[in-house]
Parts: structure tokens; sequence; C-alpha cells
């Protein structure tokens, strides 16, 4: 293999991991369940905005 296809090929690698860790880090988000190391889940506050006449939270 030649030095591009290596550093496309870790690239790839990265992107993977990092996406994997983000959905991993938004499925834990939501979760009931904590482990005796963690501390008491913060209460998530949600915004409600308006566009148009829609609404949507953040």
């Amino acid at each position: 293999m030649n030095t591009l296809q290596l550093t496309k090929s870790r690239q790839i690698k990265a992107e993977a991991l990092k996406k994997a860790q983000q959905v991993m880090a938004k499925d834990q988000r939501d979760a009931e369940s904590l482990d005796a190391n963690q501390p008491e889940k913060a209460e998530r506050k949600t915004t409600e905005l308006r566009y148009r006449g829609y609404r949507y939270s953040i």
C-alpha cells in the first residue's frame, strides 16, 4: 500500500471512531440506569422555540 492509501485508511478509521463515540454519548445521555461511579443525573432543561409558527425545542 502506498502512503496515500494508508493515510486515507487512518482518516476513515478515526472518523468512524468519532461517530461511534458521538452515538454512544447520545445514547447514554438519556439512559435511565446509572453506574455507582456516576453522579446523579442532572435535570435536562428544554427550550421551546418557534419559527414561523412551528414549535421546536433544543
